[in-house]
This record gives C-alpha cells, sequence and structure tokens, in this order.
C-alpha cells in the first residue's frame, strides 16, 4: 500500500482513521466475514465438510438411491471417526502441558461429567 494517499491529510488522527477505513475495507473484500450456522447439541468435531457430506447423504435417502446412499454412508463415518479421533488426540496433547488441576478439568469436560457434586446437600429445616 502507498503511503503517499496520507499524506494529503494535516492532522495525525485524520491519517489513522484514513489508514483504518482502507485497512478495513480492504479486510472486507479480501477476507469477507462467512457466516456458519452451527447446533447446540453439535459435537466439536464436526465441520463443514462433514456436514456437506452429510447432507449428500441425506438427499440420496430422499431420492431413495440406495448405492449413493451406502457409499456416502460409509464416507461419513469414516470421517466422524478421523475428525473424532483428531479432537481427541488434539486435546489430550494439550494436556501433557497443562497441571493436575486443568487435566483432571478438562477430562471431566470431555467425558461429560459436571461439576457440581455427586453427593446431595443436606437441608435442615427449622422445627
Amino acid at each position: 500500500m502507498c503511503f503517499l494517499l496520507l499524506t494529503g491529510h494535516h492532522c495525525t488522527n485524520e491519517m489513522l482513521d484514513y489508514f483504518y477505513y482502507i485497512i478495513c475495507n480492504l479486510l472486507n473484500e479480501y477476507f469477507p466475514v462467512r457466516v456458519s450456522r452451527r447446533h447446540l447439541t453439535e459435537k466439536p468435531w464436526v465441520d463443514d465438510k462433514l456436514r456437506l457430506l452429510i447432507r449428500r447423504r441425506q438427499y440420496a435417502w430422499q431420492h431413495n438411491d440406495m448405492v449413493r446412499y451406502k457409499a456416502l454412508q460409509n464416507d461419513v463415518q469414516r470421517m466422524a471417526m478421523k475428525l473424532r479421533s483428531n479432537y481427541y488426540s488434539r486435546r489430550v496433547d494439550s494436556l501433557r502441558r497443562a497441571g493436575p488441576r486443568q487435566w483432571w478439568r478438562e477430562i471431566k469436560r470431555l467425558t461429560g461429567q459436571s461439576h457440581q457434586c455427586l453427593v446431595p446437600t443436606l437441608y435442615v429445616l427449622d422445627v
């Protein structure tokens, strides 16, 4: 980018505002914001490629194309297994550098255990 464009401004604040304006426009042009929909119940390893593959499989099912459906079903299962394995191996690798407290927190989070105490609290009622 040519900085000669900034020399037309007299104040440094104007130059900075114009610089930000140029940068923001370039970012919006070359790196536009992508909208991605995720469901709350979706697993963390599910990515856009797997979602697309699932959509194609469901399309084949709805149109009674069983040969294509079976092939896509195998592809979906294979990809899901690979993504799940990679996700957990990355999470476990990061735990090697963590302390015991962080390690147990992450293990509980990965296995779906809550942080709540399993022993119910006893309440004493005034008589």
